[in-house]
């Protein structure tokens, strides 16, 4: 069985700000993981970075969205090629 979490933050053509890619990472594995504690297979994901001086004092707002999926081998005892 393969458990797949994927994480998509919409960014697309977007310069990210210095460490803005690693807390977005962060927050997005953290928000995914806890949803998915609580019986989730999706959500969406929200974060305000504020890291740098360059940021705006606002800060940066990001939005995207997590998915589990679950593939189960036909052949479990068959190690993967």
């Amino acid at each position: 069985m393969r458990v797949t979490i994927s994480i998509d933050w919409n960014t697309e053509g977007m310069d990210l700000p210095a460490g803005h890619e690693d807390a977005l990472k962060e927050s997005g594995i953290e928000r995914a993981l806890s949803m998915a504690n609580e019986g989730y297979v999706q959500g969406e994901l929200n974060d305000n970075i504020h890291m740098n001086d360059d940021d705006p004092e606002e800060g940066v707002e990001y939005h995207g969205w997590w998915s589990l999926s679950v593939e189960r081998d036909p052949q479990p005892n068959k190690q993967p090629s």
